[in-house]
């Protein structure tokens, strides 16, 4: 089997990668992941969960839903690139077992080529973007059944991109937002969305090109960008209601157009909008309004 290397046209290469999680690891230690975990999650999650199934769980993070996995009878292969998550895993490895958790340290290209596993679990992952499809082109020749998810609901569109390319590939895709609704501010609120993706007949490796788009509206600005235009772009994003849209240019201007556009909504939309620079262009999102 020949795995696909991360690079440049899925938004990351694996030393990145490995640079941003390494930075998250540093930064939140074993709170990594926290923000979104709740039991209505975990409820959700175990629902596609068989107890004794063989389960990989690729970017497993200190191992927060390793251990929920292994109470529910799982044997889990847990995948993860950063040395000091790798730690925390051998933790929980030597109080469930070797003969329940095996860790291994690095991307999928990892893994013995030869593993297989009924199910995978994306749990916190490393990469994001394209990078995702790539993730389960990797994954689907290893799993039997399906390949569930776990995303921040954190006001960007991956979820949407990635349910729409691989439904497009034959892929039957559901997806569920679960929120803890023990706060009253949304603010404070654990939001995640899980992406129940389930191998069929007729499926096919995702097309890395082409297929990340959506119904969001896309703004292409010629370049050199005029003097001015990432502010009426900011102004022109509040006032039309779309919830999202993606702004595109010539590939040598986009750095800068990011940098104007951050600046512009820091300038006139603090607390409103949002700025992601994704692929090959850079999105503008609302930002959910706090109670």
């Amino acid at each position: 089997m020949k795995f696909l290397t991360p690079d440049a046209r899925f938004g990351a290469t694996l030393e990145s990668l490995l640079a941003r999680r390494e930075r998250a690891a540093m930064h939140e230690g074993v709170g990594f992941g926290k923000d979104v975990l709740s039991r209505e999650l975990l409820t959700g999650l175990m629902r596609y969960i068989a107890p004794e199934a063989s389960i990989l769980e690729v970017d497993a993070g200190p191992g927060h839903l390793t251990r929920a996995l292994i109470t529910r009878g799982a044997t889990v292969t847990a995948l993860e690139p950063s040395p000091l998550f790798v730690r925390d895993l051998r933790g929980v490895q030597e109080h469930a077992g070797s003969d329940k958790l095996s860790v291994v340290e690095g991307f999928t290209e990892a893994l013995d080529q030869d593993a297989r596993f009924d199910s995978a679990l994306v749990s916190f992952p490393a990469r994001r973007g394209v990078g995702l499809l790539a993730q389960v082109n990797e994954l689907a020749p290893l799993i039997s059944s399906k390949i569930l998810v776990v995303l921040p609901d954190d006001g960007s569109l991956d979820w949407a991109y990635l349910s729409r390319a691989c439904a497009l590939e034959g892929f039957h895709v559901t997806t569920e937002f679960h929120i803890d609704t023990n706060h009253d501010k949304i603010s404070e609120m654990k939001r995640a969305v899980l992406i129940v993706i389930e191998k069929t007949p007729n499926y096919r490796d995702l097309r890395l090109d082409g297929v990340w788009e959506l119904e969001a509206r896309t703004i292409h600005v010629p370049y050199p960008v005029p003097r001015g235009a990432a502010t009426r772009l900011v102004r022109y994003f509040r006032a039309g209601g779309d919830r999202a849209v993606f702004i595109t240019t010539e590939p040598i201007g986009i750095n800068r157009l990011y940098g104007n556009l951050r600046t512009a909504a820091h300038r006139i939309a603090r607390d409103e909008v949002t700025v992601r620079r994704v692929d090959d262009g850079v999105q503008l999102m609302l930002i959910p309004k706090n109670d």
